[in-house]
């Protein structure tokens, strides 16, 4: 079975994206009724992220095309990327509220890693069957489908994120993710043929993936000197 098969196997890109919800959704009923916490104020939370981050992400594409083109001809709301800017906002947004604020965002971010992996999963596998943000890689094939590539590493993602021990701290948790993420479209950069905007010959999402990094880096420094320092205080003195 070759690739362009296994393309018209899948189902068209809407209900790819709407399993995938509705995947990632029950996986966080269960997970809430396990935990004993409120599911459906929890999966409204989850849906409103979503809503947010995907209403900032085209905003900022529509700005972007519209710097670099003068004209928003170009701009489709089903193939133009929007994730990664999202995140790029939600982290330097971080940096301008409060650190209670921030721990709060980042806490409540942590608690759907998972679930957003898995809607990431259905997502790429969307991208693939639409035919956008494929890649080439001339010993390969001149179409080579960097979607499923990124479709293997968010599935390995999603279980490493799902066996993290119980009591990880959910901030803790975003940054990993942030690294991850901010990591992996940086590589994936590299084999993609349909990013436009360059600088120096590096693509707009390179520059937006170290940015990611470099800050959750930055951030997960932060969080373990905030930590140290906490236990140093819960220390109770010994008495002579």
């Amino acid at each position: 079975m070759n690739f362009e098969q296994l393309r018209n196997m899948l189902p068209p890109y809407g209900i790819l994206l709407t399993v995938g919800f509705c995947i990632a959704v029950f996986f966080l009923y269960r997970r809430f009724m396990k935990e004993k916490r409120d599911p459906y104020q929890k999966i409204w939370s989850f849906f409103k992220i979503i809503m947010i981050s995907l209403a900032i992400g085209q905003a900022e594409m529509l700005l972007l095309i519209l710097i670099y083109t003068g004209n928003l001809i170009k701009f489709d709301p089903r193939t133009n990327s929007s994730f990664i800017l999202s995140l790029a906002g939600l982290i330097i947004f971080s940096f301008f509220i409060t650190k209670q604020k921030r721990q709060i965002l980042f806490d409540n971010f942590g608690d759907y890693v998972t679930a957003i992996l898995i809607w990431q999963i259905f997502g790429k596998l969307a991208c693939f069957k639409a035919g956008c943000c494929y890649g080439f890689c001339s010993i390969i094939s001149p179409h080579f489908p960097i979607q499923l590539f990124e479709t293997s590493l968010f599935l390995f993602a999603m279980v490493v994120f799902f066996k993290l021990p119980d009591g990880m701290n959910k901030e803790q948790t975003s940054y990993f993710y942030l690294l991850f993420y901010g990591s992996e479209r940086f590589i994936a950069e590299f084999f993609r043929s349909d990013s436009e905007y360059l600088i120096n010959g590096v693509s707009i999402y390179q520059v937006l993936s170290i940015l990611i990094v470099v800050f959750s880096f930055l951030l997960l420094v932060n969080f373990d000197r905030d930590r140290k320092r906490d236990l140093v205080v819960c220390i109770p003195k010994q008495s002579i």
